[in-house]
């Protein structure tokens, strides 16, 4: 599956809700670059992910603001 920069994606193996910074990070298709927010430390984080390791998050649609 490829996944696009803002994608909001899990880890099949679960965690937080991620959100999708570099697609082919490196120049590497296949590693996906996620960035999600750390509520326990405050701060944003970042990992780098092979991408069959991630799911897309089809969960309940945000509010949209108008």
């Amino acid at each position: 599956m490829s996944f696009k920069v803002g994608d909001e994606v899990l880890l099949k193996s679960g965690g937080p809700k991620m959100t999708v910074i570099d697609p082919n990070w490196n120049k590497q298709p296949g590693r996906v670059k996620c960035q999600w927010f750390s509520s326990k430390d405050d701060v944003f984080k970042s990992g780098v992910f092979a991408e069959e390791t991630l799911t897309p998050d089809l969960g309940t649609p945000r509010a949209r603001v108008v």
